[in-house]
């Protein structure tokens, strides 16, 4: 409703505060029109980690783009940043802030500068929760939804299975925790 829209906005202007579409907004302006703000972070900032990028949106992405770019240009994705500057992980199908404005077509546009302008990208695929039966069952479903790479959605990479082991977890453990009172 425009009407509540307007009010929002003239209560924020009222007690001169902003609000985060704001903030992003007013620091990506200031990045693009202020060369010596830019340079000022791009010297005290020598390394950027942008952790779930998946569930940032565009103006964010904008922002780690002037900060690392090692000759920054008013179109940020034509910015190249220092090598070694700018590292980000993320996985376009873990993406749930869509309500927020994160949008996964960012992830994959910045990937696909990553690798445009000699960036790495490495596959962390392994972790504790990464047992043989999950990644079977992960990519057997996975592969059939998310088949190929689309504008929106990127295609599912198979998860590299794990060496079989005795004792794979296969279940929920449950333990009695002692509390010092007798049963």
């Amino acid at each position: 409703d425009r009407h509540f829209y307007e009010e929002y906005e003239n209560s924020l202007n009222n007690s001169n505060a902003i609000d985060f579409d704001d903030m992003l907004m007013l620091t990506v302006k200031l990045l693009e029109q202020c060369p010596d703000v830019r340079t000022y972070y791009y010297n005290r900032f020598k390394h950027i980690l942008v952790d779930e990028f998946q569930d940032t949106n565009p103006m964010q992405a904008e922002v780690f783009f002037y900060l690392s770019a090692e000759h920054p240009v008013p179109q940020w994705s034509a910015c190249v940043p220092r090598p070694g500057s700018l590292f980000i992980v993320g996985d376009p199908k873990q993406s749930i802030y869509r309500f927020r404005s994160a949008d996964v077509t960012s992830f994959l546009k910045v990937k696909r500068l990553f690798e445009e302008n000699g960036g790495s990208i490495l596959n962390l695929s392994r972790n504790f929760r990464s047992t043989r039966t999950l990644c079977e069952y992960f990519n057997r479903v996975f592969t059939a939804l998310l088949p190929e790479e689309t504008e929106n959605q990127s295609r599912f990479e198979e998860i590299p299975l794990p060496e079989p082991s005795e004792g794979e977890f296969q279940g929920v453990y449950t333990y009695k925790a002692y509390t010092g009172q007798a049963e």
